[in-house]
């Protein structure tokens, strides 16, 4: 007997309720293979988490803290520091000591410290290296004057701008960035005679009375008379801006502009040039 007469001979009810049946163990065998891959999931996810929260091993023992509590620096913080020193959390972490990379709270808990002072000093935390060559400068000399002259600022300053390119080669040692950018905008105005100044939205240049005209953030901008003479333009946004997008494809400035490259290379393709046809302002042969 053939297999298609066998078919043949069996009722069709019978055909309905063992395809029914079988509808039903593929959706418990669909179930149980979701089930299983989200308890796989589970544990791989319960041992990456555990991975991650497990650092390198560090021979390294910080010294044990005998200072004031972290409640008792919260509440001298509220009675003699400024509100406008800002923390970034509802609940500050207290950090008392710190090696190479690692960071120390007052319980000796260690952090990896991926902030590096907001990402301006990138040489971690008592490098013995940076240590002796600071205990042995303060054991000679703390401060001067540049009325004298002193051989380290001197030997800074040939090994900086020889990493400069040409003509980059005279330095002026200043303590910040606000006022090194403060020096820039000074000079800068006494060398042109031109008080105009364009800033880009969006960007932090300092906190002091002039640098403060350049930054263009709310959270550091007050409305102070120092922002004379500064315009803040657009800035170049190709995620989020205004210009980018349709509004960059369909601009006349990408039809007018010229490109100069060899023969046969950086050649358009058709799917470009359906695009320019279809701009509104673009005329194409």
């Amino acid at each position: 007997m053939s297999y298609t007469h066998c078919l043949t001979t069996i009722p069709i009810h019978w055909l309905r309720i063992h395809c029914t049946w079988l509808q039903v163990v593929c959706t418990m065998l669909k179930m149980l293979s979701r089930v299983g891959f989200i308890r796989t999931m589970a544990v791989r996810s319960q041992s990456t988490a555990s991975f991650i929260a497990n650092m390198p091993p560090c021979d390294f023992v910080p010294e044990k803290y005998t200072g004031p509590s972290h409640d008792t620096m919260k509440q001298l913080r509220q009675n003699h520091l400024s509100s406008g020193q800002l923390t970034y959390y509802k609940d500050p972490i207290s950090l008392c000591q710190g090696h190479m990379q690692y960071l120390y709270d007052l319980e000796g808990n260690r952090y990896l410290d991926m902030f590096a002072g907001i990402a301006t000093v990138i040489a971690g935390h008592c490098h013995p290296k940076i240590q002796e060559a600071t205990l042995s400068q303060m054991s000679k000399m703390w401060h001067s004057t540049n009325i004298y002259y002193h051989p380290s600022i001197h030997e800074y300053a040939e090994k900086l701008t020889s990493t400069l390119p040409d003509p980059l080669k005279v330095c002026y040692f200043v303590n910040s960035g606000s006022e090194a950018n403060d020096l820039a905008l000074l000079m800068a105005r006494l060398y042109t005679g031109c008080m105009d100044t364009f800033v880009m939205r969006g960007a932090y240049h300092g906190a002091s009375p002039i640098t403060m005209g350049l930054t263009s953030l709310s959270t550091w901008f007050f409305n102070y008379p120092s922002a004379s003479s500064i315009h803040k333009i657009r800035n170049a946004d190709p995620y989020k801006g205004p210009y980018g997008g349709k509004a960059c494809r369909d601009s006349v400035v990408q039809a007018d502009r010229s490109c100069d490259c060899q023969p046969g290379q950086c050649m358009a393709s058709e799917q470009y040039l359906e695009e320019v046809k279809r701009c509104p302002h673009v005329l194409c042969s």
